[in-house]
């Protein structure tokens, strides 16, 4: 696996160092986004390239770019999902930025303890001398965002460190309390209106799984087997995310042992499929959700109702629909492309949600 790695990051580096970068001379301002090394699909890195995507068209004045996290190893293109983003390594960019006036870096929340001293002392001391820096911690996952502690050593590089949240449930002011630094909510923005949806009479006997580790996996294929045996189970693994949706999109229901309020409780309800999740405070919206029939308080629950609820759902076509479109409409109502767009221009113009206090 390594030696195929590093042919891979040769290969694209290489094609990396074809890339026309000269925009970066040419202007003031410079956007980084830090994604991982490795070239994947999840609802993280597909809203960290939505989020570079749209922060171009916010600011046409800058330069923005994807870059990989500092490492030996990279990657030049995500082929893993439909985007027209080129994916630069971080060495090559900041070679480049010494007559930068303004940088912003958007770190993801798992980097953050680490970035620090993943930076060579040339690159700390260009950050350090740069008119204007700011790092921006992408806190799309809140138990993966480091403590304030671990990542205190971003302020040799610049006092301007701020967060943005994915989530709206922890986009609050004790959450900017607990981190001592400005949070602002960017929500999250991946389109999925365009891919095929299946009618109802279709649909296979389907369960889709999301891969997430989870203590109660067995528990719930147990249930399948023995509740469910018309039906077949596949957990997503190594496909693109085009496969992933036709494969949504087939299948009768789709079940999340990750967050809960996620991409693989969300996107199904908008290839009219329906998703199921257990009920985590930390990531669903509001407690308002607790009321939906496809959501579970815990993952005992979901294994006594889940045969029970996929026979009803079997034998009801409207109330299949009904409580897709119910938990469809909901979703759409806080996280709105134009709410994401709004957010979005606000952080840039430094119009933060929240401030720390006390």
């Amino acid at each position: 696996m390594s030696f195929s790695r590093r042919i891979n990051s040769l290969v694209s580096r290489w094609r990396q160092s074809r890339y026309d970068l000269t925009e970066i001379d040419r202007t003031n301002k410079l956007i980084i986004f830090i994604v991982p090394f490795v070239e994947e699909v999840n609802g993280g890195v597909m809203s960290i390239f939505s989020l570079c995507e749209n922060s171009r068209r916010i600011n046409p004045e800058a330069a923005v770019f994807l870059c990989t996290e500092p490492n030996k190893y990279t990657y030049a293109v995500n082929r893993k999902f439909l985007n027209r983003e080129k994916v630069c390594n971080l060495k090559q960019i900041l070679d480049r930025a010494g007559k930068v006036e303004e940088l912003i870096i958007h770190v993801p929340e798992y980097l953050a303890a680490k970035f620090y001293r993943r930076l060579t002392p040339g690159q700390r001391q260009l950050l350090q001398k740069l008119p204007s820096v700011q790092i921006n911690i992408l806190n799309q996952n809140i138990e993966l965002m480091p403590t304030r502690r671990a990542f205190d050593d971003l302020f040799h590089l610049t006092f301007n460190i701020t967060q943005t949240t994915a989530h709206d449930r922890y986009a609050t002011q004790e959450g900017c309390n607990r981190f001592g630094i400005p949070l602002h909510h960017f929500s999250v923005s991946i389109d999925v209106s365009t891919y095929k949806k299946y009618p109802f009479n279709t649909k296979e006997k389907l369960v889709v799984l999301s891969p997430d580790d989870n203590p109660h996996r067995q528990e719930i294929l147990n249930v399948i087997s023995r509740e469910l045996p018309d039906y077949r189970v596949q957990t997503v693994q190594g496909i693109t995310f085009e496969q992933f949706m036709d494969l949504i999109a087939r299948a009768f229901v789709v079940i999340s042992f990750g967050e809960g309020y996620d991409g693989y409780f969300v996107q199904p309800w908008y290839v009219d499929t329906m998703g199921l999740a257990v009920y985590n405070e930390k990531f669903f919206p509001g407690p308002e959700w607790r009321s939906f029939a496809n959501v579970y308080a815990s993952f005992s629950e979901l294994g006594r109702r889940l045969a029970v609820d996929i026979r009803r759902w079997e034998q009801n076509k409207n109330l299949y629909y009904q409580t897709i479109e119910r938990s469809r409409n909901l979703n759409n109502t806080i996280y709105s492309y134009d709410t994401f767009l709004d957010n979005l221009r606000r952080f840039y113009n430094r119009q933060y949600d929240f401030y720390p206090q006390g």
